[in-house]
């Protein structure tokens, strides 16, 4: 898409955000909670649990489809508790590296099982 003014950005994440409701509208509670932002230097895109932040230059290669993909991968993260999860029942902190690509998986299934498009290597 280009560059943007900070307005335009804010519009932007908004389309996205209702296409995504439109395929997912179970996300509305948990996307309804989170601020969505760009932010430089993050690489890709990522989540806190309270905040989903998205590198502009990363997103601006991105196609729109592709865009609402890496939004709903984000937000599910979110839903699925999987940053809370990171420590085990039992106290210990699990393989961050391996949880993230467990998780990743999980999520990439369910995305592209409803048709939705992640970006190559997603």
């Amino acid at each position: 898409m280009g560059l943007f003014d900070k307005n335009d950005r804010k519009k932007e994440l908004e389309d996205l955000k209702k296409a995504m409701l439109r395929k997912f509208p179970s996300l509305g509670t948990t996307v309804s909670g989170l601020d969505m932002k760009y932010a430089k230097g993050v690489g890709t895109a990522l989540t806190d649990h309270e905040s989903v932040y998205f590198d502009p230059q990363f997103m601006d290669s991105l196609s729109y489809d592709e865009k609402v993909g890496i939004m709903t991968h984000e937000v599910m993260h979110v839903a699925f508790n999987h940053i809370p999860r990171l420590r085990a029942k039992d106290g210990t902190e699990r393989d961050m590296g391996a949880w993230n690509i467990a998780t990743d998986a999980v999520i990439n299934e369910i995305i592209r099982s409803e048709g939705l498009k992640l970006p190559e290597g997603g």
